[in-house]
């Protein structure tokens, strides 16, 4: 019993070892106006530098997504 509860607890601690990144565009009054599919980052044996340099690498992957997102939102407000 003791090894299958050990096994569940490593488990639980491989899985406790994720992060997730996300984007979500908000106009003034909170309403969502554009968002990104969630990223996760494997945080498990990773030093601090890793993972800093693993969110820059998805930002720079996502900007062009956002980006386009934006320019979207600027030409609908321009035709209301």
């Amino acid at each position: 019993m003791k090894a299958i509860l050990k096994g569940q607890d490593e488990r639980q601690q491989e899985q406790s070892m994720r992060a997730r990144v996300e984007v979500v565009i908000r106009d003034a009054a909170g309403n969502i106006v554009s968002q990104l599919a969630p990223h996760e980052i494997d945080l498990k044996n990773q030093s601090l530098h890793d993972i800093e340099g693993a969110v820059e690498a998805w930002k720079r992957q996502a900007l062009p997504e956002i980006e386009a997102g934006q320019t979207h939102l600027n030409s609908l407000l321009e035709y209301t």
